[in-house]
């Protein structure tokens, strides 16, 4: 491969060959866009989905293989689908470096036009999926001088999907400001669907494969349902870090539920809801903020903070 770009400029691109061995049938070119995707995802006029090897099926706003860009300032909107994918991306980043910042992917629904609903594995704000990467997903950036905050989110107000990541990480660098807002839709699959068996669905504001920190990342609830049942409850998770790694700050991570005026209609009753996944959980400021009437989950864990805001609706 022979990959090149400049970081100020939107495209990466490489030769290659289509078998990527030295004895191939043709050259290959093949690029992205890493920078300022801007893309509405529907029956009507599609955007391309990617089969990958082995399968695999993934919609990107934005998407950088192999130059090592930032992967940054891309926007994916899915209003219907054709047929179930495994992945959704607001901005995906396989490089071994590069950070991963104010990605946004909104899901409307997952539908076709026979009115089937249709199923996104996973999907995320932003992730970084190569172990080596040490770049940051979301945090924060200097705009005319002033420090703000670049963190990637995902906004569901319909259809299905089975997990839900704000900011992810199998490299080891920080997870940072990333936000899940959930208004509508179903995370999981319910038992008795066409399709058995039951799925409990996942939400994580952040998330991370290794030691970096997972600070101040936030689930918002305030409609849809995330499924769970029996022993299985569906989770939802300020902030997770996958149980091989050790090392790491976990910190100020929230989990909301209602919205301003007290809105709400979600189905959290099998749910449990996580600041974050310590294992021996201390003083790490995660916070638990419940701003509606008639809320019903099934256990609440690693919160320090609870706060319940008693808006007019309350």
């Amino acid at each position: 491969m022979m990959p090149w770009g400049d970081p100020k400029l939107t495209h990466e691109a490489t030769l290659r060959t289509d078998n990527d061995t030295a004895a191939a049938n043709a050259i290959v070119l093949e690029y992205n866009r890493y920078q300022g995707g801007r893309l509405v995802h529907n029956t009507s006029v599609p955007s391309t989905v990617v089969t990958l090897t082995g399968g695999a099926t993934e919609l990107y706003g934005g998407v950088s293989h192999y130059a090592n860009h930032p992967t940054v300032d891309n926007n994916l909107e899915i209003q219907s689908l054709a047929a179930s994918i495994t992945a959704a991306y607001g901005g995906k980043n396989e490089s071994t470096s590069g950070d991963v910042q104010k990605n946004y992917l909104t899901i409307t629904g997952t539908k076709d036009n026979g009115a089937v609903t249709h199923t996104i594995e996973r999907v995320y704000g932003g992730a970084i999926t190569n172990a080596t990467n040490a770049g940051v997903v979301g945090g924060t950036r200097t705009v005319d001088g002033k420090t703000v905050e670049a963190g990637n989110s995902v906004t569901i107000t319909g259809g299905a999907v089975h997990e839900v990541y704000g900011g992810y990480t199998a490299g080891t660098g920080d997870v940072q400001n990333n936000n899940v807002t959930i208004a509508g839709g179903t995370v999981g699959r319910p038992a008795g669907t066409s399709t058995p068996p039951m799925i409990a669905g996942k939400v994580y504001g952040g998330y991370s494969a290794s030691t970096g920190d997972l600070r101040n990342n936030k689930v918002v609830i305030t409609g849809g349902t995330i499924v769970g049942g029996g022993t299985t409850p569906g989770a939802v998770y300020g902030a997770y870090r996958d149980t091989t790694a050790n090392s790491g700050v976990m910190h100020g991570n929230v989990v909301e539920l209602g919205n301003d005026d007290g809105a709400y209609t979600a189905d959290l009753t099998n749910v449990v809801l996580y600041g974050d996944n310590a294992a021996t959980p201390t003083d790490n400021d995660n916070t638990l903020n419940v701003r509606a009437r008639d809320v019903k989950v099934k256990s609440v864990k690693n919160f320090d903070n609870y706060k319940f805001d008693l808006n007019k609706n309350v």
